[in-house]
């Protein structure tokens, strides 16, 4: 007898362990799922459609990511290129301006940032621009 209810204990604590995780299983579904409760095939059935949805999801997102990155890098770029052409379009003004001699020099620290040094017969200016 203590061997029978002994394995019918056992027997409904694996039930309600089950009844948990599929519980779990079922609160991973997106809500338009949760509102109702899903017999255990039909959660089972739902999950294994949805993991090729997320997947498809995140392959897309990192595609969209990606052109993010590369369109950022390419800005990154034109801004740099653009900070270079105005530093030595201020540098021809300064040196018609003094009609003395003058130097400019960029230095580029990283990928954002850069230093420009321009010094005149009297002035010596110091910019440090982020791009």
């Amino acid at each position: 007898m203590a061997k029978k209810l002994n394995h019918n204990a056992s027997e409904r604590d694996r039930r309600k362990r089950m009844n948990s995780l599929y519980s779990s299983l079922r609160l991973l579904l997106p809500p338009e799922d949760q509102t109702r409760k899903l017999s255990i095939p039909a959660t089972v059935s739902r999950v294994v459609k949805y993991i090729p949805e997320l997947q498809r999801e995140v392959e897309r997102l990192t595609e969209k990511k990606e052109k993010l990155m590369m369109s950022k890098k390419i800005c990154r770029q034109e801004n740099y290129t653009s900070v270079v052409g105005l530093m030595k379009k201020q540098q021809r003004n300064i040196s018609k301006a003094t009609q003395s001699s003058s130097a400019s020099t960029i230095t580029r620290i990283s990928d954002r940032e850069i230093i420009v040094h321009s010094s005149a017969e009297r002035a010596i200016t110091l910019h440090f621009l982020r791009l």
